[in-house]
């Protein structure tokens, strides 16, 4: 089974899930899809997908792949193109993957996501996901990444007014406690706030 078709069928397993159980209104759930790290080999199947079967989305992309990657300018420009897709930052250099250093300097993190935002070519606000393992970095919620040793914790710090301040709107991806981190609902799917 190819890519877009396997996608499609994952898509169409989480509308089911969320739209045909006993106690569910469809009109009364949204399901929001968002995807990070790219380009990458594989974004532009997600992109076909999305386009083919009218799926809104968030792309969250990191300016280094779109600089590295083969064919990364291009598949940035086809995601923009798309009606129903909104591009957004995710770091130019997705901390090196050194996050306790990256979170660390908060003027650091910012220069990161500025210079991001001009190879993704986005205007602010910039709705925008940070990079990292699966610690949730958002003001109001936060929670400590269960592959780190309890000692570790804590340790991982982000000024997030001074990020808010410069301009980045920071969303979540995940779940905590039944209430969902990724707000996309704020923004259409143009990008407008």
């Amino acid at each position: 089974m190819r890519f877009g078709d396997r996608f499609r069928v994952l898509v169409a397993a989480v509308a089911f899930a969320a739209f045909c159980t006993p106690s569910a209104k469809a009109a009364e759930r949204t399901i929001y899809l968002t995807f990070d790290d790219g380009p990458l080999p594989g974004t532009e199947n997600v992109l076909q997908v999305l386009f083919e079967e009218n799926v809104p989305a968030t792309m969250f992309m990191v300016g280094l792949h779109v600089e590295t990657q083969d064919g990364g300018r291009a598949v940035l420009s086809e995601a923009k193109s798309l009606d129903a897709v909104v591009v957004g930052n995710h770091s130019y250099s997705h901390a090196h993957n050194r996050y306790r250093q990256f979170y660390s300097n908060s003027d650091g993190v910012i220069a990161d996501f500025e210079k991001a935002n001009g190879v993704l070519g986005l205007a602010k606000p910039t709705p925008a996901r940070l990079p990292g393992r699966n610690v949730f970095r958002l003001q109001n919620i936060h929670s400590e990444d269960l592959s780190l040793d309890v000692r570790e914790w804590g340790q991982e710090r982000l000024d997030f007014e001074l990020v808010s301040e410069a301009g980045f709107r920071l969303f979540g991806w995940d779940h905590m406690n039944g209430f969902t981190t990724m707000t996309a609902s704020l923004f259409n799917p143009r990008g407008h706030w």
